[in-house]
């Protein structure tokens, strides 16, 4: 199956199919050859090395960011496909804000669909002012535990069906573009980032790149809304300094239609569209 990139599904030379992925995109904008590295058990190898059509080389880093607990969520979400087969008539959303609560959801949410469809319900709010005891165990489980569940549709298309999805992490409201810089510092003041710079300035080429995939959380939520957006302005500020020894950062936000490169104190915003196989 072909992803986004262009690369069937198995070639990925040694390395995560999201790290070789990445390589390949950042191949594509320096009009480089990449060559996956941190393979055959190298030890302290940068992930993948790129060759120019000079014959120079560079250096390529590949990490992530996210809030705490979002990958685990994601991946207990991804599971089924983040849908589960309703029991009822109709489709419904459950909005979960906590990765933690999850397995057991998967257990209770076909007595919470019964009991909200007998109800009437659209949305499980409606009981949030209510004491527990007046209300069924379901229920009362469903108040307590941060999850929301709304109508999705009357006339579902296919089986009736419960999607499962993410509660948005809305930490610092009211950041726009303009704080990109202030968001790229702190992801890499990170401690989880440290590692991954360390590992490039010790590496032997001289131009080395840095590329971050960022996950939910990893940037604020009006910012990552923001950059899901094709029309999004690059930002008029200068990028923030990189670290030492560090000379091009790549940035992937998630759902962004956009790589993000930072490189001489410019912002670049690069059309994946542009970037596919």
């Amino acid at each position: 199956m072909n992803n986004a990139s262009g690369v069937e599904a198995g070639e990925f030379h040694g390395l995560r199919e999201d790290e070789w992925t990445a390589g390949l995109l950042v191949s594509r904008c320096v009009g480089a050859e990449p060559e996956a590295y941190d393979v055959n058990g190298r030890q302290g190898a940068v992930d993948v090395v790129m060759t120019y059509p000079d014959g120079h080389q560079a250096a390529l880093e590949i990490t992530s960011h996210a809030a705490d607990g979002a990958r685990q969520r994601d991946r207990l979400l991804g599971e089924n496909g983040n849908h589960w087969a309703a029991p009822g008539r109709y489709s419904w959303l459950a909005i979960v804000p906590d990765p933690a609560v999850i397995p057991e959801l998967r257990d209770r949410y076909t007595n919470i669909v019964w009991r909200l469809e007998e109800l009437g319900a659209s949305n499980s709010s409606v009981f949030r002012e209510q004491e527990a005891r007046e209300l069924s165990e379901e229920l009362a489980w469903l108040n307590g535990s941060g999850i929301g569940f709304q109508l999705f549709s009357k006339k579902p298309k296919g089986d009736p069906t419960v999607y499962v999805v993410p509660r948005p992490v809305a930490s610092d409201v009211g950041r726009g573009i303009s704080d990109l810089a202030n968001a790229v510092s702190e992801i890499l003041d990170a401690g989880n980032q440290r590692r991954h710079i360390e590992k490039l300035r010790n590496s032997s080429w001289a131009e080395r790149h840095l590329y971050i995939a960022l996950y939910e959380g990893g940037l604020p939520f009006p910012l990552e809304i923001r950059l899901m957006d094709e029309d999004v302005p690059v930002p008029t500020g200068k990028p923030p300094r990189l670290p030492k020894g560090i000379t091009h950062l790549w940035l992937a936000p998630r759902s962004s239609p956009f790589l993000i490169e930072i490189h001489r104190r410019r912002w670049s915003f690069h059309p994946l569209m542009d970037l596919a196989g």
